[in-house]
C-alpha cells in the first residue's frame, strides 16, 4: 500500500546559525528534531526545487556558501533541511527548513529561537476553515 502525503510545500524557514556542525546536531537533539540517515528520493526533488528557488531569491546572502541537503523528522513528520557551510572554517552559517505539513515550521522556529538561532525568514501556508451557518 502506498502512503499518501500532502502535496506542496506548506512551510519554509531560514535561520542564521554560525555554529559548528556538531553544535547544530546537539541543538537538533535538544529541540527534538531527529536527523535521518537516508533521504527518500520521491520527495527530495520537490524540496530541492523549493530550496533552489528560495536560494535564488535570497541572492547574494547565500551565494558564497556551499550546502548539503538532509532529512529530519519532527513529530514523525518529514522535514527537509539545507545546511549552508562557510568556505573558510566549515561552520554552519545558515539552515533552511521546508516541509509539506502545516504547523511544523512554526514549532521548529519556537524551539530553535530559544537556543539562540536567529530567524531570517518564516513562511507558512495554512488553509482557513470557513464556518457554516
Amino acid at each position: 500500500m502506498q502512503r499518501r502525503y500532502p502535496r506542496g510545500i506548506k512551510g519554509f524557514a531560514l535561520f542564521y546559525v554560525n555554529k559548528d556542525i556538531q553544535v547544530v546536531k546537539i541543538d537538533f537533539l535538544i529541540a527534538n528534531i531527529t536527523l535521518a540517515e537516508y533521504k527518500p528520493r520521491n520527495y527530495m526533488k520537490e524540496y530541492r526545487n523549493a530550496f533552489d528557488e528560495m536560494t535564488y531569491h535570497l541572492g547574494e546572502e547565500l551565494s558564497e556558501y556551499f550546502y548539503e541537503d538532509a532529512v529530519c523528522y519532527v513529530k514523525s513528520k518529514l522535514v527537509a533541511c539545507r545546511f549552508f557551510y562557510s568556505p573558510e572554517d566549515d561552520r554552519v552559517v545558515y539552515v533552511m527548513f521546508a516541509t509539506l505539513y502545516p504547523g511544523i515550521i512554526r514549532l521548529i522556529s519556537r524551539r530553535l529561537e530559544k537556543m539562540g538561532w536567529k530567524r531570517r525568514l518564516l513562511i507558512e501556508f495554512s488553509s482557513i476553515k470557513q464556518r457554516m451557518k
